[in-house]
Protein backbone atom coordinates (compact mmCIF):
# COMPACT_ATOMS: atom_id res chain seq x y z
CA UNK A 1 0.00 0.00 0.00
CA UNK A 2 2.62 2.50 0.72
CA UNK A 3 5.51 1.06 -2.08
CA UNK A 4 4.62 3.37 -4.78
CA UNK A 5 5.31 6.84 -2.03
CA UNK A 6 8.62 5.10 -0.88
CA UNK A 7 11.50 7.51 -2.68
CA UNK A 8 14.95 5.58 -3.24
CA UNK A 9 18.02 5.78 -0.48
CA UNK A 10 20.27 9.06 -0.63
CA UNK A 11 23.69 7.33 -2.84
CA UNK A 12 25.65 8.62 0.15
CA UNK A 13 25.00 7.05 4.20
CA UNK A 14 24.00 9.62 6.68
CA UNK A 15 26.91 10.05 8.84
CA UNK A 16 26.70 11.38 12.48
CA UNK A 17 28.15 14.62 13.31
CA UNK A 18 29.84 16.51 16.43
CA UNK A 19 29.10 19.94 16.94
CA UNK A 20 31.63 22.48 18.65
CA UNK A 21 31.88 25.92 18.87
CA UNK A 22 35.58 27.35 17.93
CA UNK A 23 37.06 30.84 16.96
CA UNK A 24 39.03 31.88 14.22
CA UNK A 25 42.74 32.97 15.49
CA UNK A 26 45.07 35.95 14.20
CA UNK A 27 46.43 33.17 12.07
CA UNK A 28 43.27 32.37 10.30
CA UNK A 29 42.94 29.16 11.62
CA UNK A 30 40.42 26.93 14.21
CA UNK A 31 41.79 24.75 16.35
CA UNK A 32 39.57 21.38 16.72
CA UNK A 33 41.01 18.44 18.86
CA UNK A 34 44.38 19.69 18.87
CA UNK A 35 44.56 20.04 15.09
CA UNK A 36 43.92 23.46 13.24
CA UNK A 37 41.87 23.80 10.34
CA UNK A 38 41.98 27.16 8.09
CA UNK A 39 38.89 29.74 7.28
CA UNK A 40 38.71 32.62 5.18
CA UNK A 41 40.64 35.60 6.76
CA UNK A 42 37.83 37.79 6.72
CA UNK A 43 36.16 35.70 9.70
CA UNK A 44 39.04 36.62 12.06
CA UNK A 45 38.07 36.67 16.05
CA UNK A 46 34.71 35.81 14.79
CA UNK A 47 33.11 32.58 16.66
CA UNK A 48 32.47 29.60 13.80
CA UNK A 49 30.30 26.59 14.51
CA UNK A 50 32.50 23.57 13.70
CA UNK A 51 30.99 19.59 12.36
CA UNK A 52 32.99 17.27 12.87
CA UNK A 53 32.27 13.77 11.46
CA UNK A 54 34.74 10.84 11.03
CA UNK A 55 36.11 11.90 7.69
CA UNK A 56 35.45 15.95 7.47
CA UNK A 57 35.38 19.16 9.38
CA UNK A 58 33.42 21.88 7.81
CA UNK A 59 33.23 25.33 9.14
CA UNK A 60 30.42 27.06 9.10
CA UNK A 61 29.26 31.17 9.75
CA UNK A 62 26.10 32.03 10.58
CA UNK A 63 24.23 28.75 8.59
CA UNK A 64 26.40 29.05 6.14
CA UNK A 65 29.74 26.71 5.24
CA UNK A 66 32.60 28.43 4.71
CA UNK A 67 35.37 26.14 4.63
CA UNK A 68 35.75 22.24 5.07
CA UNK A 69 38.76 19.96 5.09
CA UNK A 70 39.59 16.13 5.65
CA UNK A 71 40.00 15.52 9.18
CA UNK A 72 43.46 15.07 10.21
CA UNK A 73 44.60 12.41 12.21
CA UNK A 74 46.71 12.93 15.58
CA UNK A 75 47.66 15.89 16.87
CA UNK A 76 49.57 19.02 16.19
CA UNK A 77 48.50 18.47 11.97
CA UNK A 78 47.31 21.76 9.86
CA UNK A 79 45.37 21.79 6.90
CA UNK A 80 45.07 25.17 5.29
CA UNK A 81 43.19 26.28 2.12
CA UNK A 82 45.35 28.80 0.07
CA UNK A 83 42.37 30.59 -0.82
CA UNK A 84 41.88 31.63 2.93
CA UNK A 85 45.11 33.10 3.26
CA UNK A 86 45.05 37.20 3.03
CA UNK A 87 46.94 38.65 -0.17
CA UNK A 88 47.08 41.79 1.38
CA UNK A 89 45.08 42.99 4.34
CA UNK A 90 45.70 45.95 6.76
CA UNK A 91 45.17 44.00 9.52
CA UNK A 92 47.17 40.99 8.71
CA UNK A 93 50.67 43.47 7.47
CA UNK A 94 51.27 44.56 11.48
CA UNK A 95 51.67 40.68 12.21
CA UNK A 96 54.87 40.22 10.09
CA UNK A 97 57.29 37.23 11.64
CA UNK A 98 59.92 40.63 11.89
CA UNK A 99 57.88 41.92 13.91
CA UNK A 100 56.82 38.59 16.32
CA UNK A 101 60.84 38.20 16.18
CA UNK A 102 61.99 41.62 17.58
CA UNK A 103 58.96 41.01 20.40
CA UNK A 104 60.75 37.90 21.47
CA UNK A 105 64.52 39.40 21.32
CA UNK A 106 62.59 42.19 23.80
CA UNK A 107 62.73 38.83 26.02
CA UNK A 108 65.73 37.64 25.37
CA UNK A 109 68.12 36.75 22.41
CA UNK A 110 67.28 32.86 22.99
CA UNK A 111 63.68 33.79 22.95
CA UNK A 112 64.40 35.59 19.84
CA UNK A 113 66.38 32.39 18.32
CA UNK A 114 62.94 30.11 19.36
CA UNK A 115 60.98 32.18 17.88
CA UNK A 116 62.14 32.78 14.61
CA UNK A 117 63.07 28.91 14.35
CA UNK A 118 59.04 28.01 15.08
CA UNK A 119 58.39 30.30 12.07
CA UNK A 120 61.13 29.03 9.48
CA UNK A 121 59.57 25.42 10.18
CA UNK A 122 56.05 26.30 9.13
CA UNK A 123 54.97 25.85 5.50
CA UNK A 124 53.58 29.79 6.10
CA UNK A 125 55.03 31.60 8.40
CA UNK A 126 51.13 32.90 10.08
CA UNK A 127 50.70 29.28 11.25
CA UNK A 128 53.23 29.12 13.84
CA UNK A 129 51.77 32.82 15.10
CA UNK A 130 50.14 31.07 17.59
CA UNK A 131 52.81 28.89 19.57
CA UNK A 132 54.99 31.86 19.08
CA UNK A 133 52.74 34.04 20.80
CA UNK A 134 52.42 31.61 23.64
CA UNK A 135 55.98 31.44 24.28
CA UNK A 136 55.76 35.54 24.70
CA UNK A 137 53.14 35.24 27.31
CA UNK A 138 55.07 32.78 29.08
CA UNK A 139 57.60 35.57 29.40
CA UNK A 140 54.79 37.68 31.50
CA UNK A 141 54.67 34.88 33.93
Amino acid sequence: MERPALKPLPPHRYEMGEWKKARVNIDYHVEVDRNLYSAPYQLVHQEVDVRLTSRMVEILHKGHRVASHARQLGRGRCSTNPEHRPASHAKHLEWTPSRIVNWAEGTGAATGSLVSRILESKPHPEQGYRTCLGVLRLGNR
